[in-house]
């Protein structure tokens, strides 16, 4: 019985931390991913019509990951998932 625990605690472990929206505020940074850059510039100026800051990188303070692939296993995504970012696919910004 230990053994299949583990082995459920490591399979969910595994699960990445998607969710479906997020409710922004002004001001709130935000980081786009996996996104062509004629869908970049799209989403940046939908985001900053919202008062959104795009931001480069992952850190602490992001309030989001805004990915073409919210399930992706990208260096973005992931360490986003380990800071307990939520990565949210493009509708989030609509």
């Amino acid at each position: 019985m230990k053994r299949a625990e583990g082995s459920f605690a490591r399979a969910e472990g595994a699960v990445p931390f998607v969710v479906s929206d997020v409710a922004f505020k002004p001001e709130d940074l935000v980081l786009l991913t996996g996104i062509s850059e004629a869908r970049k510039r799209e989403l940046t100026a939908a985001a900053e019509a919202r008062e959104l800051a795009v931001w480069p990188a992952v850190k602490r303070g992001v309030v989001a990951v805004i990915a073409q692939d919210p399930g992706s296993g990208s260096g973005k995504a992931r360490k986003a998932r380990g800071y307990g970012i939520p990565v949210v696919g493009e509708g989030a910004l609509s």
